[in-house]
């Protein structure tokens, strides 16, 4: 089930990665067409020298990586690291040409065009499925679920038991869940009818 589930996120990621590559070709070719052909031909000389760096740096990072990996069970065997558990050279820098102000200028142009017209995507906040899902995938339980009830009961005595006053524990419950009493009212999930997204991850 966890294989199928990696092989699910892995071929999510590259169908959004293609369709990225994609949108950020025709980007690139709506811009070169606003160009003239000697600034078309400074873009693609400077592009591809970007590349280049980019791929190298990316390579420099994932070494880095691949030997704090390595350094793991060194650690838990308490066994002592040298200098071959590291990456003793600085990150790449990048060497190659520039664009000239004015080119540099309109590609920063385009780019903020771009990105004004790129809708605004929104972020779900992971409500209480995630995080029970996330329970049962790391530590290999499902927390307890009580009713309403059965919840402010326990509330309620947790606060007596910390010297809290009755009118204190109605008073601070009901600043805690805006006043309609539900626990997962702060949430933005209706008390009620269940329904709706957390807008929290209270």
């Amino acid at each position: 089930m966890w294989i199928r589930l990696q092989t699910l996120a892995l071929a999510a990621l590259i169908v959004l990665v293609s369709v990225a590559a994609q949108a950020a070709a025709g980007s690139t070719v709506e811009f070169l067409a606003s160009l003239s052909s000697t600034e078309a031909d400074e873009f693609q000389e400077w592009r591809q020298a970007r590349r280049t760096f980019e791929a190298k740096l990316d390579g420099y990072w994932e070494q880095v990586e691949a030997k704090r990996q390595s350094r793991k069970p060194k650690r838990a065997a308490k066994i002592a690291f040298d200098r071959n558990d590291y990456v003793m050279t600085l990150p790449p820098t990048y060497g190659g040409p520039k664009l000239n102000p004015e080119l540099q200028k309109k590609y920063e142009a385009f780019l903020t065009e771009q990105e004004k017209s790129q809708p605004p995507q929104k972020k779900d906040i992971n409500d209480l499925s995630d995080y029970l899902a996330a329970a049962k995938s790391v530590y290999g339980f499902t927390p307890e679920r009580v009713p309403e009830k059965e919840f402010k009961r326990r509330y309620a005595m947790e606060a007596h038991r910390l010297g809290v006053s009755k009118e204190q524990v109605v008073r601070v419950y009901a600043l805690e869940t805006g006043g309609i009493g539900t626990y997962d009212m702060q949430a933005g999930i209706h008390p009620i009818k269940k329904t709706g997204r957390a807008i929290s991850s209270a």
